[in-house]
């Protein structure tokens, strides 16, 4: 994560990514505004620049590096809703066994996680 920006009507979170060739692409990734955030607990200390984290979120239909984001799992390991639906974390929950495992930190993949 290289910097989150809370802001009114929405907010926005920069993650640098790797692509498959393992060169980093910045992405920018859009969530509900800071009050939506707030609602569910994230503040400005929940992720900070430097922190690895997984998203889950729902790609541009131009193909360019971002998206509209869905759930996020922390440094800490929790995973919060980042678009305002409050949906329960358990949703991604097989997503996230799926990328437990990868050695890198991000690679996009087909079902539109990140991570």
């Amino acid at each position: 994560m290289t910097s989150l920006a809370e802001v009114v009507p929405h907010s926005w979170i920069y993650l640098e990514v790797k692509d498959a060739k393992g060169e980093p692409q910045m992405w920018a990734m859009e969530a509900t505004g800071r009050t939506g955030l707030q609602k569910v607990g994230i503040t400005p200390d929940y992720v900070k620049p430097g922190d690895q984290v997984k998203a889950r979120c729902h790609h541009l239909r131009d193909g360019s590096n971002g998206c509209l984001l869905g759930f996020l799992k922390a440094k800490d390991g929790s995973v919060k809703d980042w678009d305002g639906n409050n949906a329960p974390a358990r949703l991604i929950s097989k997503t996230d066994s799926a990328c437990r495992d990868k050695k890198q930190s991000w690679k996009r993949q087909k079902h539109g996680t990140v991570g």
